[in-house]
């Protein structure tokens, strides 16, 4: 019985999350007049021509190809060098190791808004603002913390005695980090991966405050310009923002397998 209730709320609460996503995604296939005549009418064909419109109008090539790459770089390389500092930390049973982590910690709780204008201000000093390469800099050390912890966490599961056999075979720290510990860190970094695609996919005040030319601009921003000239062209507004969520929905739905096994491997070993 306690299964059938905890079951039932489960689904009534999805319902509850799911059923205005799908009332966008359904409307985006409607011409204005049946969106306006009754908004919770199933579409009566796949009617693409909103879509086609919204991509050409709004430069939307540009903003999927800007977020892809930012996405792409900034996921790879927080993640490849947390990987490195969590593996040092976790073989270092020092102080100054304890004391990073839990520095690590601390600026997990700082909210984004409190440094949102500070990171501007330094990046205009250092002349990367505006520039996608200057917002990967950015975004690298603030998806660090998080997965310099789960790294940690599932390193001390992973005997010190595999690092002692490749030394003895002669393999350096970089050789026992990239052939041994990085292939047996793949249920985290898989979890990772979808997690923080899913933030940079998503995001919008970072690139909002940091770009500010129409060639640098992500999904996210083109979607909010294209919004704001719409006079209630509901047709082409729910197009467009069908255009942002429907990739990164298919992504999750494909890798949300990954997340929980990930984070449980890295937050409860060890």
């Amino acid at each position: 019985m306690k299964r059938f209730v905890r079951a039932t709320l489960l689904g009534i609460a999805a319902f509850v999350v799911l059923l205005p996503v799908l009332i966008a995604l359904m409307n985006s296939f409607k011409p204005l007049g049946r969106i306006l005549a009754d908004v919770l009418e199933l579409p009566t064909s796949l009617r693409l021509e909103s879509y086609f419109h919204v991509i050409e109008a709004g430069n939307y090539g540009l903003g999927f190809l800007n977020t892809f790459m930012i996405t792409v770089f900034a996921v790879g390389l927080s993640l490849l060098g947390a990987a490195m500092v969590a593996f040092h930390l976790a073989r270092r049973a020092t102080a100054f190791a304890d004391g990073l982590l839990i520095l690590f910690s601390i600026s997990m709780l700082v909210p984004f808004q409190t440094i949102m204008l500070p990171l501007v201000k330094v990046g205009s000093l250092l002349h990367v603002t505006d520039s996608l390469p200057g917002l990967i800099l950015v975004m690298i050390p603030l998806f660090s913390p998080f997965a310099i912890l789960t790294y940690h966490g599932f390193v001390k599961s992973i005997p010190r005695e595999l690092d002692e056999a490749a030394e003895i075979d002669g393999a350096s720290r970089f050789r026992l980090f990239f052939t041994i510990i990085a292939p047996m860190m793949s249920p985290v970094t898989s979890s990772l991966v979808v997690i923080y695609t899913l933030w940079s996919w998503n995001d919008f005040a970072l690139p909002l405050v940091f770009l500010s030319s129409a060639g640098n601009r992500t999904v996210t921003l083109v979607t909010f310009v294209y919004y704001s000239s719409q006079n209630m062209r509901w047709d082409f507004i729910l197009a467009a923002l069908g255009l942002a969520a429907i990739p990164v929905i298919l992504f999750y739905v494909l890798m949300q397998r990954f997340i929980i096994r990930g984070v449980t491997d890295g937050a409860l070993k060890g």
